[in-house]
């Protein structure tokens, strides 16, 4: 290392390393180039720092495999928080940098950054390019700050999210830290936030809504399934892919139902607001559980129904409604979803201030949406089959030439079916014919 904390490495090494490998050349410079931005950020080495300056060592540009500085068997690392090694605890006690910003074209580990897609207070997300498994990902790296707990909570979304197998969840790929930056790889959803189709208005009718909620509820009853509880669900964490389907994102305040570790305090509030359920609002830990995430997708149901959130106003004014008001009826904000209607019902009972009084899972809300807008029969189902006129229409020649009515319930392929098919010869099918009473034009049998 340099007096700067720049790697050392001479440029003869750097020319050979690049001639023998000539494929990689340029991941070789990208590595260079970014374990240097890397170094900047987390300032010096020991060596050269003065006392107590209390900045950790990066631990090397590479990904963190599952080894003693991985994070995938969740077990309680010695000194640290639960499931973060010491590495990573290291690192979390650092000054709490927001990571370095990447630019096209950077290599980070075996990722190449494509661009941007957005970055906020929370951190930044990019789009870029897994060279070793050579797809698109989506690449998260977010602001953690100096606590190990914080750390902790993030790789916990990773470990949660991980576990579930939906097509409307988003999977991760791949979780660690490169120089002490921590990243979360997962899968690039090319197509807007639920959000912007609120904003636009274009999500078609109640029914179209109610189809929509069903597919969010199927991927939150698998996350519900592995016991995992999202606590954050809203429509700028659902992300409407390029098929118009919907798919759940940011599991970022997941945590396991059956989890004895506790990453927050008693009576602390964690989600959006406007989303929280009346657990959330009171800070109950215990009380979260399935039926906080009905809630907060009831809220969201409302507000694809209706255009607006059920309650409005000031943070602490929201959070009082919700604890102790009652949502304005879904139909007298949109008239055209008609009083007591199934999709109204169906929201309010999701958005009950009593956890007993909401459907008791994710899969009810499907059912329960299924009752309230039964499937519509295909208008082909409607007609009757061409078996069924080529019967109906033997039936009637059978009647007049015979004065009999034959049995409603013959089997098909019965005899007295077959009587009726055979019947249609002679002269009389000429009268018939010319007097237009037949329903089908049957050419004439063979040999009349």
């Amino acid at each position: 290392m340099t007096p700067n904390g720049e790697p050392i490495i001479p440029d003869p090494i750097r020319s050979l390393m690049q001639t023998q490998h000539p494929g990689i050349a340029g991941e070789i410079e990208g590595a260079i180039t970014t374990l240097r931005k890397l170094q900047k950020i987390a300032g010096p080495p020991e060596a050269a720092r003065p006392p107590g300056a209390g900045v950790a060592e990066p631990s090397g540009a590479g990904v963190a495999e599952p080894s003693a500085d991985a994070t995938t068997d969740g077990a309680p690392a010695a000194g640290g928080a639960a499931g973060v090694p010491p590495a990573e605890i290291g690192a979390a006690r650092s000054e709490g940098r927001s990571p370095p910003a990447l630019a096209a074209g950077d290599s980070f580990g075996r990722y190449q950054i494509v661009r941007q897609l957005g970055k906020g207070a929370m951190g930044a997300v990019y789009l870029a390019y897994d060279s070793q498994l050579q797809r698109h990902v989506a690449l998260k790296t977010p602001i953690l700050g100096g606590s190990p707990h914080t750390v902790a909570r993030f790789f916990r979304e990773a470990r949660a999210a991980a576990q579930i197998r939906s097509p409307y969840v988003c999977p991760i790929h791949d979780v660690g830290q490169i120089g002490g930056v921590y990243y979360l790889s997962m899968a690039y959803i090319d197509g807007r936030p639920l959000s912007r189709a609120v904003a636009e208005r274009r999500l078609g009718d109640a029914r179209a809504i109610a189809a929509l909620t069903q597919k969010i509820a199927r991927g939150m009853q698998k996350a519900h399934e592995q016991g995992i509880v999202h606590r954050d669900l809203k429509p700028d964490n659902i992300m409407i892919d390029g098929d118009g389907e919907p798919v759940v994102m940011d599991f970022g305040l997941a945590r396991r139902v059956d989890d004895d570790v506790r990453l927050t305090t008693p009576g602390s509030i964690l989600g959006t607001a406007a989303y929280m359920s009346p657990e959330q609002v009171d800070g109950d830990l215990e009380a979260l559980g399935p039926a906080t995430d009905v809630y907060s997708l009831g809220v969201v149901f409302y507000e694809l129904l209706t255009g607006r959130l059920p309650f409005q106003g000031t943070f602490t004014a929201v959070l009082r409604q919700i604890a102790q008001g009652e949502p304005p009826r879904p139909s007298s904000v949109n008239p055209a979803l008609g009083v007591d209607s199934p999709a109204e019902r169906v929201c309010l009972r999701m958005m009950a201030k009593s956890p007993a009084n909401r459907c008791p899972s994710m899969g009810a809300v499907v059912e329960a949406l299924d009752e309230a807008f039964p499937r519509e029969r295909p208008a082909d189902d409607a007609k009757p089959s061409m078996r069924k006129r080529l019967l109906s229409w033997a039936a009637g020649l059978f009647t007049r030439r015979t004065g009999a009515r034959p049995s409603a319930g013959a089997p098909p392929g019965s005899s007295a079916e077959r009587t009726l098919a055979g019947s249609g010869s002679g002269p009389q099918e000429k009268k018939d014919r010319q007097s237009g009473d037949q329903t089908v034009d049957l050419p004439r049998s063979h040999g009349s």
